[in-house]
């Protein structure tokens, strides 16, 4: 695909790798690893579905599309899941968490289970995204309401997470509307969704380049 927008959105997966082992020692504690090992299968998903699209006049495109999709969709969900989990306090919050993972698992064995031969995992997306916009909500609501914080934005996980959040809300805004339009009218929308990467992966960038020392899990002065 040459598209040039493409081209850039796919390409953008590799800043926060680079910044994370630029900036290496500000980086290398907490999860933060967490977001170099996403942005390294976000942009080896998107190299693979890339070549299965390029490919013309292969009988098993639509079935390795569906695995490559539904893989990144399970991979990218437990990888938001847990660095947003570990930021969390509140207990009961946490079993909400812990619960909406165990029912996206099941959704996602569902769907390969029973659509296996095709190519849409309309349910398990659906569920992922709004997983992960569910959590984020509890992040930004508990640290809103946490005495000890004074300026959210100066976190490290603060700008993570709000690439999460900025990331999932719009791919499900393009998926709501793209459902049950044509093909050929779908790839008038799918600017949206590169976009969306493209600032998902500036935002995380600007986490990995901070370097301030802000509470975390209720305790002051730790580093992130």
């Amino acid at each position: 695909m040459t598209d040039p927008l493409y081209q850039f959105s796919v390409n953008s997966s590799l800043l926060p790798i680079a910044v994370f082992f630029f900036f290496f020692y500000r980086n290398r504690k907490d999860r933060l690893w967490l977001v170099v090992l996403y942005a390294l299968y976000s942009y080896t998903s998107d190299l693979l579905e890339a070549h299965f699209i390029t490919v013309p006049n292969k009988p098993d495109n639509p079935v390795a599309l569906f695995y490559i999709a539904t893989a990144f969709t399970f991979v990218e969900g437990t990888a938001f899941g847990f660095f947003i989990f570990s930021f969390i306090k509140n207990l009961t919050a946490r079993r909400v968490m812990i619960t909406l993972y165990l029912v996206e698992i099941l959704i996602g064995v569902y769907t390969i289970i029973y659509q296996a031969y095709g190519d849409r995992n309309d349910i398990f997306v659906v569920s992922e995204e709004l997983s992960v916009i569910v959590i984020c909500i509890f992040y930004f609501y508990e640290q809103m309401n946490n005495p000890e914080v004074t300026f959210l934005y100066e976190s490290k996980e603060f700008w993570v997470i709000m690439a999460f959040f900025f990331y999932t809300t719009s791919t499900l805004f393009l998926f709501i509307c793209l459902n049950g339009l044509p093909e050929d009218k779908k790839m008038e929308y799918y600017a949206i969704g590169q976009i969306g990467n493209i600032v998902k992966n500036i935002l995380l960038v600007v986490g990995l380049i901070k370097s301030t020392t802000v509470p975390a899990l209720g305790k002051l002065g730790r580093k992130l």
